[in-house]
Order: structure tokens, then sequence, then C-alpha cells
């Protein structure tokens, strides 16, 4: 769905992270009452975080929640809220951060609540909660995805319903943030994709050129250029792809294991920046393969670039997602979960060094060489904010393109070359043509904040 209509699936997205969070912190009568409406679809949700003055740093947020029995009344204004209001479902659950009257200053002092749309009696009879939408954002891209501005308790106050412990809302949030980012890594993979399927049905049916030899006109497919720009697409989709699966069997696992859990924790913001990052790149080279045509907005292609490029700012922007990395879950982790991915990866590679072809083992242990000494060089700049976010992305870029050649290194061997001795195609690009991109990130790493004109520590 996020392939065919990524504003319309951004309808679904947020009640799916809204069911695990009030499946594991609402109360039982609360749980009861709405999770089996979000999940049969009969009723939406929504995030509201977002305020004028509080984007990236949450503890800006000014939004009121006072207690009124045994519910809350909130008061406050929320932008950016994707579907905020729209008459596809019977109900709009919103999911809302705001401070309780005694609530310490900062990130710390926000609480959750669950805020209806429509506020229901004991008779079933509804009435509407005092919640309205101030205005529309108009935007670059997903066009049919209302994005309003909010407003909470403009008369009486929004009633709404508090989930988990009071102050304790970051942390209740980042349970649903966690499932939407890795959502927003699938809508990269499914924009790609599409991106990827027009470029190629236009590159076979545009007849322009002729090659040496042939008389005839001949498709731009056959052009070396388009040949490239196809092959660099396919390559990128085919790792981002594998690479969310993966993510999403460790999602399975987690459920029970620890050391999935904390897997998990690592790949979420590689598959939510790298993947959305892949989408730039293949949205604009699909644009490029249309030549003109694909700066023209009848021909579709275009609609893939300007839905792309929010990706990469939504749900936590990528710098966020390689500092979480980086910063949070290796060199201030105590687990060594990091160290212990990479130490699979290359027993994986020693145990099918007879099975790889030589060209792709060869990517996969050098990926894996840069990411390791990249890893030792962001230990040495250390783990102040400014030496974290001076390299966090590339660390982020790299580990994607090391984790993106294992991901090659398995699809080859679950498709066998057509003759012996010969390595897909798609695996040869990668191991040739975009592997090495691993190198210039590794050397940004190690040139540290001082390349930035920081000083370390």
């Amino acid at each position: 769905m996020c392939g065919a209509n990524l504003s319309f699936a951004m309808c679904l997205a947020a009640a799916r992270g809204g069911v695990d969070v009030l499946a594991a912190l609402a109360d039982a009568e609360l749980a009861a009452r709405y999770v089996p409406r979000l999940v049969s679809g009969e009723w939406a949700a929504t995030m509201c975080m977002t305020e004028s003055g509080a984007g990236s740093d949450l503890s800006g947020i000014r939004t009121q929640a006072e207690p009124w029995g045994d519910a809350y009344r909130l008061r406050g204004q929320k932008i950016f809220i994707s579907w905020g209001d729209h008459d596809l479902t019977e109900e709009i659950l919103h999911f809302v951060l705001a401070r309780l009257p005694d609530a310490p200053a900062g990130s710390r002092g926000l609480s959750l609540f669950a805020v209806p749309k429509y506020l229901t009696d004991e008779t079933g009879s509804r009435r509407a909660n005092d919640v309205r939408v101030v205005s529309l954002e108009h935007k670059l891209g997903l066009r049919a995805s209302p994005t309003c501005v909010m407003s909470f308790g403009e008369r009486d106050g929004a009633v709404g319903h508090l989930i988990g412990q009071p102050h304790t809302g970051l942390a209740c949030m980042f349970t649903m943030m966690n499932h939407m980012r890795l959502s927003v890594g699938v809508q990269g993979v499914a924009v790609a994709e599409h991106a990827l399927q027009q470029a190629k049905a236009y590159a076979h049916e545009r007849i322009q050129g002729r090659l040496p030899g042939r008389e005839a006109p001949v498709a731009i497919a056959e052009h070396a250029d388009v040949r490239r720009m196809l092959r660099t697409m396919e390559a990128l989709v085919g790792a981002a792809r594998a690479l969310t699966l993966y993510a999403a069997d460790e999602l399975d696992r987690a459920r029970g294991c620890a050391q999935a859990r904390a897997r998990l924790g690592l790949l979420t913001p590689i598959v939510k920046a790298w993947c959305t990052e892949i989408a730039q790149e293949v949205a604009a080279l699909a644009l490029q393969v249309h030549g003109g045509a694909g700066y023209i907005e009848e021909t579709g292609v275009a609609q893939r670039l300007r839905d792309a490029r929010i990706m990469t700012i939504y749900e936590g922007t990528n710098a966020i997602q390689a500092q979480d990395l980086l910063g949070r879950k290796i060199l201030r982790a105590a687990d060594g979960a990091f160290v212990g991915l990479l130490e699979e990866i290359a027993a994986w590679s020693t145990h099918h060094a007879s099975d790889l072809e030589p060209v792709l083992r060869d990517a996969l242990e050098q990926t894996l060489a840069q990411t390791r000494a990249a890893l030792g060089a962001a230990q040495r700049h250390g783990a102040h904010v400014q030496a974290v976010g001076s390299v966090a992305w590339d660390f982020l870029m790299l580990t994607g393109y090391t984790l993106g050649t294992w991901m090659q290194a398995l699809l080859s061997l679950q498709s066998p070359a057509p003759v012996p001795g010969d390595v897909p195609a798609a695996a040869r690009f990668w191991a040739e043509r975009i592997a090495p991109r691993a190198a210039l990130h590794a050397t940004a790493v190690a040139s540290g904040p001082a390349a930035l004109g920081l000083q370390p520590g």
C-alpha cells in the first residue's frame, strides 16, 4: 500500500503503533475499549507531539493536562499532525504528549494521553470532544494526506485518559515511535520500488538514439548510462528490502528474546534512516531516467521524489537516528550488541567463504573492516554530543552499506548464478559499484569533529 499510495497508507500507520502502546501500557479497561477498534480499522489514530516551539527537542512542549475526575482535560496546540481529522473512520484517537500540573521541567515531565475525537456517555450517545483542526498544511508531497494544526481545549478542555504512569510519556511514546520508525523505513523501500518500476517501464518504452552497428533507434534502456542508473536502483532497492525483512524477523523474535530486542534496537535507526536515504537517491534517479518528461507532473514520477523527501525528516530526522545509533546504542551502551552484530556477520562470512564469489566475499570483508575502524575512530573522538553529532550520519550510512553488502551476500546464495562461477548481476554490481561507498563514509568518520571546526571532547 505504501508504494501504491503513501498518503493513504499513512492513515493506518499510527493505529498500529497505538495498539502497541495501549496493549503494553494502558489499563485493561482503556485497552479493551480502544484496541479492538484500532485493530479492525474501524477507528484511526494520530501521534500529537510537535509544537511550534518543540520539534526535535520535545522538552519545550507546553500543552497542559489537568486532572478531571477519572480523566484529564488538555489544553494546547499541536502541529504537523498527519491525518489529524477526516471522515474515513467513525472515531480518531489522538495520542498526545502534555504536562501535568506537578510535572518537572524538560522531557522528563511529559505524560501521554489518549484523547478521542468524540466522547460517548453511558447511553451510547456521542458528542464532539474539545478538539478541532485550526488549519491544513500545504506540503511539497503527500498531498492526499491531511496534515493538520490541531487545537485541544479551546473551550472546556479536551477530555483524555492517561496512558502509563505520570511523567513517563516520552518513554511510552517511544513504544509507538519505534514502530513508526520501522514503518518509515518500509515506506522508503516501497516508494523506491515504485520509482524503480516506473523507470524500468519508461526506459524500455522510450526509443531514443542509436548504437554502433544498429540501424534503428533503440530503447534508452540499452544505453550504458541508463543501464547504470537502473542497475543502481535495483541493487539499492534489493538490499534495502532485505534489510527491512531482516528487521521484521527480529521484531517477531523480540517479543520473547532479549538478544533479538537488542538487535532490533540497533536495526531500527538504520532501517529508518538508511532506507529513506536510499529512497531519495532511487526517486531522483527515476526522474533522471525520464529526462525532461520526469520533471513534468503528468508523468507521475515526480510524485515519488516529492513523497520521499519527507521521510528523512519525520518520525525523528535521520541525524537524530544516527546520533541515537552511535551515541546511545553503541558508545554509551554496555551490552556490546553492535560488536556482536559485526562478529556474527564475520562468522557467517567465514562459514560461507567457499560458497561466496570472491568479489562479494572481498566486499563484505572490506566493509566489515571499515566499520570496525570507524568504530574505533568514533570511540577515540568520544561520546560528547558534538563529537557524536559530527560523525554519526556517516557512521550510520557506513553501517547501512555494510549490512546491505551482507544482505546482497545472503541473496546471492538464494539466487544461484545461471552460469557456474558467475555472480548474479545485482550482487556483482553491488560489490563493484555500491559497496565502495562505505570507504567514503569511513574516511569521514575518521576525520572527526575537527573537520567541522569543532573541538573534540
